[in-house]
C-alpha cells in the first residue's frame, strides 16, 4: 500500500486503515514522505517496488523478493525515501514503511502486530 504524508484527498490515516484490512502475510506499507495524494506514484517514485511487489508474488521472482524485504545498500528499506514517524499518514503514527514478510517476519520488527495475517489474527 503505497500514501503519501501530505496527502489531502483521503481522511487522516485512512491508508493504515486499508493496511491493517489486507489479511495477507506478505504486504508492505509505504509511506511517501512529501506530496499529495498522486505524488508518489506519477514521478515514478513508488512504482519500481509497486514492480518489484508484482513480480515477487505473482512471478515468484526471488531476486525481487530480496530487494523488498533484503537489507542490501539497493533494498527497499535502505533506499526508498519514506516518511519519519509522526508524519502525514505514517502507520499508527510510528512507521513510514512497513515490511511483513511470511519468510523474513516483520521489519521494523515492532511492527509484528500490524504484519499479523488472518490466520495469526484469528489463533489471538
Amino acid at each position: 500500500l503505497v500514501t503519501s504524508a501530505d496527502d489531502d484527498t483521503e481522511p487522516r490515516e485512512a491508508a493504515f486503515f486499508d493496511f491493517e484490512s489486507v489479511r495477507t502475510p506478505n504486504k508492505i506499507y509505504y509511506d511517501f514522505p512529501r506530496g499529495n495524494h498522486f505524488e508518489s506514484l506519477f514521478p515514478n517514485y513508488a512504482n519500481l517496488w509497486a514492480v518489484l511487489f508484482g513480480r515477487a508474488f505473482s512471478l515468484g521472482d526471488p531476486t525481487a523478493k530480496y530487494y523488498l524485504y533484503g537489507d542490501c545498500e539497493l533494498c527497499m528499506k535502505n533506499r526508498a525515501a519514506f516518511a519519519p514517524a509522526g508524519s502525514g499518514g505514517t502507520l499508527g503514527k510510528e512507521f513510514g514503511l512497513v515490511l511483513c514478510s511470511e519468510e523474513k517476519g516483520p521489519w521494523p520488527a515492532k511492527a509484528a502486530e500490524e504484519c499479523q495475517s488472518d490466520q495469526a489474527r484469528a489463533r489471538r
